[in-house]
């Protein structure tokens, strides 16, 4: 039995829609994933802070942050 333009068209959009919201899955897992590698960066650098005889001015001179908190100051 073929298949009729119209159902062939019903199937490629339920295909397109399934599509889109695997997309959707993944692209969450990759924020969370992003999130926790994000979180882990952070617990890695305060532990290894913490383990150093830097303070916390010292790093941030030492990474070149710069303080833009300060900036009306001037």
């Amino acid at each position: 039995m073929k298949e009729t333009l119209e159902e062939r068209k019903q199937k490629l959009l339920k295909q397109q829609e399934d599509l889109i919201k695997k997309r959707k899955k993944i692209n969450q897992d990759l924020k969370k994933i992003e999130k926790k590698i994000e979180n882990s960066e952070k617990d890695y650098l305060m532990e290894m802070l913490e383990q150093s005889s830097l303070s916390v001015e010292e790093v941030i001179e030492l990474l070149g942050i710069e303080d833009n908190q300060h900036e009306d100051d001037y």
